[in-house]
């Protein structure tokens, strides 16, 4: 499945008569906590609020978000992030003008990243990839490693690029994805728009667009939805039942929202990969496994069904002996068919680097809500929170996306 999938979420949902964000520092930013209310006065498009920040402060009333993604942890990101700042510094205001944010998310040592920031004198905001309340913005993802994702304003996926240099062409690539819009209901014209190079793009896949030939439904929730799950169960319910009779009794049929966490603890056959974050392999699954543990401690709604998802059997039984309880978790062996489905295949779409992941999936339609880090469960109250706003809001206003 591909990654692009549009409106993979929105975020963080807001009073209205609250203070704009640009006005607010990080710190505030975490205060006061999401309230339970999602009553017809908040905005579910006030999404930065919770976000901490390591500099700058995001304009949130934006048209369009560039979240340009790299770090210190590799050697060959850390020789080039002096340039990258300095690209970012110096068309951060000409994007600003033309209502379009740029926002940094830094990978590897924090206090090494701010002090690049500090000394470059940064003028974009800027937060670390294991911040808290990052989980939650719009659109976000941990991919690419290295890279830039391009959202609107509801975090609908406008592109991924993979080449940092192709920051400098911004403009193009916005012009780009708004005719294709524009040309979405004529398939001959989409495919000469996505033949055409943008300047300065060696490659096809160096820019990928959102697909804009995706005519979602509207995401509104049904006011009978929890008798439909009670019902009938939701595809992925069933789908998680089929999958192993053995643990299908623990699995939650009326389940409203589900959890993916991808993982591997089995890196015996694999080292060479691992050698790309530039830790020895032991530290690097210590270190997963520690997440995994957070994970499984972490207290989620009851309308949320957690599962774990690897590649070996040898893995899952890993798992086990990190985590106690009733945990469910499938693997790969004989059982393909299990990285086809939506919510895992997004889960299961990044690097090793970036182990553990995590997607959230709504039951009834498999719409993604957030996929990356193990931040998204940290945010997972701010998600939710945001989502079920959002589908009041649409409920009372008939407003689809």
């Amino acid at each position: 499945m591909r990654a692009w999938i549009a409106g993979i979420f929105c975020a963080v949902a807001v009073a209205l008569t609250l203070t704009p964000a640009i006005a607010m520092t990080a710190a505030e930013k975490l205060n006061p906590v999401p309230e339970a209310d999602v009553g017809m006065t908040r905005n579910y498009r006030d999404t930065w609020r919770w976000l901490e920040l390591m500099n700058g402060e995001v304009e949130n009333n934006a048209v369009y978000f560039f979240i340009v993604r790299t770090g210190t942890d590799c050697p060959a990101d850390l020789l080039e992030l002096d340039s990258v700042f300095h690209v970012m510094n110096e068309l951060y205001e000409e994007m600003r003008k033309e209502d379009v944010e740029m926002l940094f998310v830094g990978r590897g040592n924090k206090e090494m990243l701010e002090n690049r920031l500090r000394m470059k004198k940064a003028n974009f905001p800027a937060c670390h990839d294991d911040s808290k309340g990052i989980g939650a913005i719009p659109g976000y993802r941990s991919r690419p490693r290295k890279g830039i994702t391009v959202v609107d304003a509801d975090g609908n996926l406008v592109a991924e690029i993979s080449d940092l240099g192709m920051l400098r062409s911004w403009r193009s690539i916005i012009k780009k994805w708004e005719a294709l819009k524009k040309a979405k209901d004529d398939p001959g014209k989409m495919r000469s728009l996505l033949e055409d190079l943008l300047p300065g793009q060696k490659d096809s896949s160096d820019v990928l667009f959102g697909d804009v030939n995706s005519s979602l439904q509207s995401d509104t929730v049904p006011e009978d939805e929890q008798q439909q799950l009670d019902e009938n169960s939701s595809d992925i319910a069933d789908f998680l039942r089929k999958l192993d009779e053995d643990q299908a009794p623990n699995i939650n049929p009326a389940a409203r929202y589900f959890v993916a966490v991808s993982f591997n603890l089995d890196f015996d056959d694999d080292e060479a990969t691992i050698k790309e974050t530039g830790q020895p392999l032991q530290n690097f699954l210590e270190h997963e496994a520690e997440k995994l543990r957070e994970i499984s401690k972490t207290r989620l709604r009851r309308d949320v069904q957690l599962f774990y998802v690897t590649t070996s059997q040898k893995s899952a039984e890993k798992l086990l002996e990190v985590v106690s309880g009733k945990t469910l978790v499938y693997y790969g062996d004989k059982r393909s068919k299990l990285f086809k489905h939506p919510s895992i295949a997004a889960a299961c779409s990044h690097d090793n680097n970036d182990l553990p992941c995590v997607s959230v999936t709504r039951a009834l339609d498999s719409r993604i809500l957030a996929e990356g880090r193990k931040p998204v469960i940290d945010d997972m109250e701010t998600i939710l929170t945001a989502e079920e706003a959002k589908q009041s809001y649409q409920k009372e206003t008939g407003e689809k996306e």
